[in-house]
Protein backbone atom coordinates (compact mmCIF):
# COMPACT_ATOMS: atom_id res chain seq x y z
CA UNK A 1 0.00 0.00 0.00
CA UNK A 2 0.93 3.46 -0.34
CA UNK A 3 2.56 5.83 2.44
CA UNK A 4 -0.43 8.40 3.17
CA UNK A 5 1.50 11.60 4.06
CA UNK A 6 -0.53 14.17 6.63
CA UNK A 7 -0.84 17.83 6.05
CA UNK A 8 -0.72 20.16 8.31
CA UNK A 9 -4.21 22.20 7.57
CA UNK A 10 -4.67 23.72 11.03
CA UNK A 11 -4.69 27.38 11.50
CA UNK A 12 -1.55 28.56 13.47
CA UNK A 13 -2.09 29.36 16.76
CA UNK A 14 -5.35 27.58 17.34
CA UNK A 15 -5.10 24.18 18.55
CA UNK A 16 -6.04 21.61 16.19
CA UNK A 17 -9.62 19.77 16.90
CA UNK A 18 -9.56 15.57 16.57
CA UNK A 19 -12.50 13.84 15.23
CA UNK A 20 -13.18 10.49 17.07
CA UNK A 21 -14.79 8.38 14.80
CA UNK A 22 -15.56 6.27 17.54
CA UNK A 23 -19.15 8.22 18.33
CA UNK A 24 -21.76 6.28 20.08
CA UNK A 25 -23.34 4.37 17.18
CA UNK A 26 -19.72 2.70 16.87
CA UNK A 27 -19.23 1.64 19.95
CA UNK A 28 -20.01 -2.44 20.39
CA UNK A 29 -21.66 -2.90 24.16
CA UNK A 30 -19.72 -5.15 26.72
CA UNK A 31 -21.09 -8.84 26.78
CA UNK A 32 -20.55 -10.64 30.10
CA UNK A 33 -18.09 -13.75 29.69
CA UNK A 34 -21.26 -16.09 31.25
CA UNK A 35 -23.16 -15.10 28.28
CA UNK A 36 -20.62 -15.13 25.37
CA UNK A 37 -19.82 -18.56 27.07
CA UNK A 38 -23.08 -20.00 26.48
CA UNK A 39 -23.63 -18.65 23.19
CA UNK A 40 -20.18 -20.09 22.70
CA UNK A 41 -21.24 -23.44 23.30
CA UNK A 42 -24.39 -23.55 21.85
CA UNK A 43 -22.64 -22.54 18.79
CA UNK A 44 -22.46 -25.38 15.70
CA UNK A 45 -18.63 -26.72 15.59
CA UNK A 46 -16.95 -25.23 13.03
CA UNK A 47 -17.04 -27.96 9.77
CA UNK A 48 -13.56 -28.36 8.01
CA UNK A 49 -12.81 -29.47 4.35
CA UNK A 50 -11.34 -33.13 3.84
CA UNK A 51 -7.59 -33.05 4.23
CA UNK A 52 -4.94 -33.76 2.05
CA UNK A 53 -5.12 -31.65 -1.35
CA UNK A 54 -7.10 -29.15 -1.66
CA UNK A 55 -7.66 -28.89 -5.38
CA UNK A 56 -8.86 -32.32 -5.90
CA UNK A 57 -8.30 -34.03 -9.33
CA UNK A 58 -10.09 -32.84 -12.26
CA UNK A 59 -10.64 -36.26 -13.63
CA UNK A 60 -10.91 -39.80 -12.28
CA UNK A 61 -8.08 -41.70 -12.96
CA UNK A 62 -8.85 -45.28 -14.53
CA UNK A 63 -8.62 -48.51 -12.04
CA UNK A 64 -8.08 -51.71 -13.61
CA UNK A 65 -9.50 -54.88 -11.45
CA UNK A 66 -6.54 -57.57 -11.11
CA UNK A 67 -6.43 -60.67 -9.21
CA UNK A 68 -4.06 -61.48 -6.05
CA UNK A 69 -2.49 -63.73 -8.44
CA UNK A 70 -1.53 -61.14 -11.23
CA UNK A 71 -0.86 -58.44 -8.41
CA UNK A 72 1.94 -60.90 -6.88
CA UNK A 73 2.96 -61.79 -10.55
CA UNK A 74 3.95 -57.88 -10.91
CA UNK A 75 5.57 -57.29 -7.50
CA UNK A 76 7.28 -60.73 -7.95
CA UNK A 77 8.59 -58.95 -11.23
CA UNK A 78 9.35 -55.47 -9.78
CA UNK A 79 11.46 -56.76 -7.32
CA UNK A 80 13.66 -58.76 -9.91
CA UNK A 81 14.13 -55.27 -11.45
CA UNK A 82 14.85 -53.78 -8.91
CA UNK A 83 17.77 -56.93 -7.75
CA UNK A 84 19.08 -55.74 -11.16
CA UNK A 85 19.76 -52.63 -10.42
CA UNK A 86 16.40 -50.57 -11.42
CA UNK A 87 16.07 -49.23 -8.27
CA UNK A 88 13.64 -46.71 -9.30
CA UNK A 89 11.17 -48.55 -11.32
CA UNK A 90 7.60 -49.84 -10.04
CA UNK A 91 4.68 -51.56 -11.01
CA UNK A 92 3.49 -49.23 -13.41
CA UNK A 93 6.23 -49.50 -15.38
CA UNK A 94 6.63 -52.93 -14.90
CA UNK A 95 2.70 -53.20 -16.65
CA UNK A 96 3.57 -51.03 -19.42
CA UNK A 97 6.75 -52.96 -20.49
CA UNK A 98 4.68 -56.15 -20.30
CA UNK A 99 1.78 -54.26 -22.53
CA UNK A 100 4.63 -52.96 -24.85
CA UNK A 101 6.48 -56.06 -25.23
CA UNK A 102 3.08 -57.73 -25.95
CA UNK A 103 1.97 -55.10 -28.46
CA UNK A 104 5.45 -55.93 -30.51
CA UNK A 105 4.64 -59.97 -30.84
CA UNK A 106 2.84 -61.20 -33.81
CA UNK A 107 -0.55 -62.31 -34.25
CA UNK A 108 -0.21 -65.47 -33.00
CA UNK A 109 1.39 -65.09 -30.18
CA UNK A 110 -0.92 -62.16 -28.89
CA UNK A 111 -3.51 -65.02 -29.57
CA UNK A 112 -1.52 -67.98 -27.41
CA UNK A 113 -0.72 -64.91 -24.48
CA UNK A 114 -4.31 -64.53 -24.44
CA UNK A 115 -5.63 -68.13 -24.44
CA UNK A 116 -3.19 -68.39 -21.54
CA UNK A 117 -5.13 -65.73 -19.44
CA UNK A 118 -8.17 -67.15 -20.12
CA UNK A 119 -6.86 -70.82 -18.91
CA UNK A 120 -5.75 -69.23 -16.03
CA UNK A 121 -9.06 -67.41 -15.25
CA UNK A 122 -10.96 -70.74 -15.58
CA UNK A 123 -8.80 -72.59 -13.18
Amino acid sequence: MAKVRKFDTGITGVPEQKTSYATSQNIVPEIATEIANRVAASAPMKVTGKPGNPRPRRYKQKTYSLLQEDIDLIEGLVAEVRRGGLYERGRSDVVRAGVKLLSQLPLEDKLKAFETIESLKAN
